[in-house]
């Protein structure tokens, strides 16, 4: 048997993994009769740098606020592991000793993430339950349109899309004139979170609360609403939650940016290649300091894209050429299936690149 190896993790809660009690305390629940147990279990919990609380029951556990349920085989069998104490993807680690039988099949029955066949896996328990480092927080990358039509939506999705393959992804509808992302992204009717249902919020919102609620659009998680954009309170709240769990945070911003442009690592200005859109992007670019163009076609006639750029005073992010074929495709199969195609996942992968490496501070 190996000490190492655990219950394969089919189940939505098993799926949370470790990462199911970010923000939940650190502290980890005991479940045993067994003092030899919780004596070794106490050492264990000082090594990994957790705090331990001994349960005197399985109700105690199931109401405590913690990541991590641990409970020895006999216990197990006793009191079983209810519904409640695996609330919130609660992690539930069982203990056992060397030789004691059923141990795989009952964890199979309790859920349970791992088994820990102790004292041989102790080392490995240290490790497991030691708290993670600190990840970095997340990029927030802005798309502002330099005019109605500029196609600032469309690219903010298709730039969502993209982020994904590195991490995940959350896509902020900020444009005060939005009819919903949800609409472009055709989950109008998905259950989920919009920003109406966040309006009374005050102070800082939880992650772990926050994603679980927010509507998916092919693993995007989308946070949108018809009734015009959230205050600057809220947006912070939810940008603060965003930067602690996602990979990249996307902002639609609309038609010039708005003052929600100034919370962003980094703002791409969508242009469409016309001489009279390029004029009016060099009126926004004066509002949207540290921002780079992204052009998008057709060109006007004596123009390419790094001319345009230079119009707009801005630097180049990228060119998106326009796709007429793209532009009907979108309408049968959506935005997002029209934006995997290869010709244009390729002018995506360089924007991202260019906005991601403005915000880490290159030139």
């Amino acid at each position: 048997m190996n000490s190492w190896s655990g219950v394969p993790a089919e189940t939505d809660t098993a799926r949370a993994g470790a990462g199911a009690g970010a923000g939940v305390p650190e502290a980890l629940l005991l479940l045993t009769g067994s003092q030899t147990l919780h004596e070794e279990i106490a050492r264990i919990a000082a090594a990994a740098d957790r705090e331990l609380i001994v349960c005197a029951g399985i109700g105690e556990a199931a109401a405590a606020a913690a990541a991590t349920l641990l409970i020895d085989v006999d216990t197990a069998l006793r009191t079983g592991v209810p519904a409640a104490a695996r609330r919130g993807g609660r992690r539930i680690i069982l203990l056992a000793g060397p030789g004691q039988a059923h141990v795989w099949e009952l964890a199979a029955e309790l859920g349970a993430h791992r088994v820990a066949v102790l004292p041989d896996a102790a080392a490995w328990l240290v490790d497991h339950l030691r708290p993670a480092p600190a990840a970095s927080p997340a990029v927030v990358l802005g798309v502002a349109g330099a005019c109605g039509g500029a196609g600032t939506s469309t690219t903010a999705c298709w730039l969502a899309q993209e982020a994904l393959h590195t991490g995940p992804v959350l896509l902020l509808d900020a444009d005060p004139g939005s009819h919903g992302l949800d609409l472009c992204l055709d989950i109008a009717d998905a259950p989920g979170l919009r920003w109406s249902g966040l309006r009374d919020v005050r102070g800082s919102i939880h992650p772990e609360q926050l994603f679980p609620a927010l509507p998916t659009a092919a693993g995007i998680s989308v946070l949108s609403g018809r009734d015009g954009p959230p205050d600057a309170q809220l947006l912070d709240a939810v940008l603060e939650a965003g930067r602690s769990t996602a990979g990249t945070v996307v902002m639609d911003l609309g038609r010039g940016g708005g003052s929600a442009s100034g919370r962003c690592d980094a703002v791409l200005l969508v242009v469409p290649g016309t001489h009279r859109a390029l004029l009016a992007a060099a009126q926004s670019a004066v509002r949207l300091s540290g921002a780079q163009v992204v052009v998008r076609g057709p060109l006007a006639d004596g123009l390419d894209e790094q001319r345009a750029a230079e119009i707009v005073g801005l630097p180049l992010a990228g060119y998106l050429p326009r796709y007429p074929r793209l532009d009907r495709a979108s309408d049968r199969v959506g935005v997002l299936a029209a934006g995997r195609r290869r010709s244009v996942r390729r002018r995506l992968q360089g924007v991202l690149a260019a906005g991601l490496a403005w915000t880490a501070g290159a030139p």
